[in-house]
């Protein structure tokens, strides 16, 4: 399957190096991280410490996992945490809050899945739609989540 074949070889995690404009005229790729299976999501802790990495096990609606990375070291926290539900073919995603007190992972099923980093655990699934979710972002002060229901065409 052509997304098999993309899991073999697609590296996640890259660093971009964003200096100030007069500085560097464009961002570039300072280092990357691979082994990962079908990933989209990826979003970092407020002081940047650490990335979320949400992937599939490599087959189309496989189960998500979200793996941690150490942002300084590129090294993996731990064991990829099993969502137990399937992730939304390519659309699955992870967003932070701004005070990085909790995250948002979009799912398959219409199901949104809370995140606590500070205890590695997912509460229960909130149902938002009926088919795939795509993007989620928190307002600046993190008291919502606005939520993309591809299938049902609503935020």
């Amino acid at each position: 399957m052509k997304f098999k074949a993309l899991a073999a070889t697609f590296v996640v995690a890259l660093l971009i190096a964003a200096a100030a404009p007069a500085a560097q005229a464009s961002p570039s790729v300072v280092s990357a991280l691979g082994g990962f299976h079908n990933t989209t999501g990826v979003a970092f802790s407020p002081d940047g410490s650490l990335a979320y990495v949400m992937q599939n096990d490599g087959t189309v609606w496989g189960p998500c996992s979200l793996v941690v990375v150490d942002a300084k070291s590129l090294s993996r926290v731990g064991e990829p945490l099993s969502t137990g539900i399937g992730c939304a073919g390519v659309n699955h995603a992870i967003a932070m809050a701004p005070d990085g007190s909790k995250a948002y992972v979009s799912l398959a099923e219409g199901k949104v899945l809370p995140f606590s980093p500070a205890t590695l655990t997912f509460g229960a699934p909130i149902t938002v739609g009926t088919g795939g979710v795509g993007q989620i972002a928190f307002t600046p002060d993190g008291t919502r989540a606005y939520v993309a229901a591809t299938n049902n065409g609503s935020v």
